[in-house]
């Protein structure tokens, strides 16, 4: 009788629920659970998650491998299952993930694989019971030409809110991660460069803010920031979901902890409907501190920013970067221009943001300037005073530095 030197087989699970197929934390462990049933020995994982959604994975076993691919959206799950050796059972990993992706359907088949009518099953080395598993979970952030993966050991948090699907998760290399369906905000490592240029460039340049609008910034990053300056009495903070404010104060509290200040002042509204509403001439700096908005390339918005500020006064804006965003690049700074005099675009590096060189502008009401006249002396001493990270005045002239191939993408009279 012909014998097979490996038992290979192919599973297709149907009408799986959603959110199950879509926590790669969860199907890692599944996985795992599932080659033990079958009396495999497990040596390592790897496991990526896309966004916004699917799991591909692989659970390398001594016996060969299990593999699966998910899509979510379809409640469908593709699994691949190669055993070789006597004492494993491949059907049983099939009965497990059955169950434990809660499959309505399930079809399987077995394929021998390398049959020989002359030889016997391929010797399998006897199991590794105390050998510790090697974990490798992968998040996946992924644009049509770009993608971050980074390394983590599970999902700390997840909820779906009525806005967005919300995730932490412990990244290897950058401590914990806030993801919002699945674009990543923030890491615990990195934060800093974003949080304190986004804050300090515009607050050092105007003489003594004392009124601060942040659209967005429910991690609370922005204002923590801005709560180091004294001269500031009042800060509105405009974030939709509620859900982001609560997740940071749990999960991110390095971040979050001056969410509690008595001078943050938070309005859980949309951001450009806000801005819309304000009061003329209400504000001595606004921050734009929510990435991918729409409102960014629009001129009303703008509009109606240069209305709420005081004369004199500052908006800054994270906006797409150049690089692989040359056209979003432009568009922003062009429908800002329609407002404001002078724009500015200013940079910082964080290497969990797309394509590591982060960007902002600095847009006046009325003729300022970040560099003339700025004082370098003040902003020695208030980086100095507060230990900053990333932001000093060396800093302050040095990102206002344009590269040609920037320049060439917009058209500016002050740069």
């Amino acid at each position: 009788m012909t014998q097979a030197l490996g038992r290979h087989v192919l599973v297709e699970l149907h009408d799986c629920r959603e959110d199950v197929l879509n926590n790669v934390a969860d199907i890692e462990l599944q996985m795992i659970a599932a080659a033990h049933a079958a009396g495999a020995t497990v040596i390592n994982t790897t496991f990526h998650h896309f966004a916004p959604m699917g799991v591909s994975g692989v659970v390398v076993i001594q016996e060969s491998h299990l593999s699966i691919h998910t899509w979510p959206e379809q409640n469908f799950a593709a699994v691949d299952i190669f055993t070789c050796g006597l004492h494993v059972d491949p059907w049983r990993a099939v009965s497990y993930l059955k169950d434990a992706f809660r499959a309505r359907r399930g079809d399987a088949q077995e394929i021998p694989r390398g049959t020989d009518a002359n030889a016997p099953p391929a010797p399998v080395p006897s199991p590794l019971s105390t050998a510790p598993i090697e974990h490798n979970l992968w998040f996946t952030e992924r644009s049509e030409n770009l993608a971050l993966s980074l390394r983590h050991s599970g999902v700390v948090h997840q909820t779906h809110s009525a806005f967005q699907k919300i995730e932490i998760l412990d990244t290897a290399a950058y401590g914990r991660l806030l993801v919002l369906d699945g674009q990543i905000m923030c890491s615990e490592k990195d934060e800093f460069v974003y949080h304190e240029m986004i804050a300090h460039v515009p607050a050092l340049t105007h003489p003594g803010p004392e009124k601060v609008l942040v659209l967005g910034g429910g991690d609370g990053g922005a204002v923590r920031e801005l709560a180091r300056h004294r001269s500031i009495g009042h800060i509105d903070l405009v974030e939709y979901d509620p859900a982001v404010l609560q997740v940071s104060r749990t999960y991110l509290p390095s971040i979050s902890a001056c969410l509690s200040d008595s001078r943050v002042h938070i309005h859980l509204e949309e951001a450009v409907a806000f801005a819309s509403f304000a009061p003329p001439e209400s504000y001595d700096l606004i921050l734009i501190d929510i990435p991918g908005l729409v409102a960014l390339q629009s001129p009303a918005f703008y509009e109606s920013l240069y209305r709420a500020l005081k004369p004199g006064g500052i908006a800054v804006a994270q906006i797409p970067p150049p690089g692989f965003f040359d056209l979003h690049f432009a568009k922003t700074l062009q429908a800002q221009q329609t407002a404001f005099p002078g724009v500015r675009p200013y940079f910082a590096f964080i290497p969990t943001y797309a394509t590591g060189m982060l960007s902002f502008s600095f847009a006046g009401k009325g003729e300022i300037c970040p560099l003339a006249n700025f004082d370098f002396d003040r902003a020695a001493a208030f980086t100095a005073r507060h230990a900053l990270k990333y932001y000093t005045e060396e800093m302050h002239r040095a990102c206002f530095v344009v590269p040609p191939f920037v320049k060439a993408l917009y058209t500016s009279g002050d740069t």
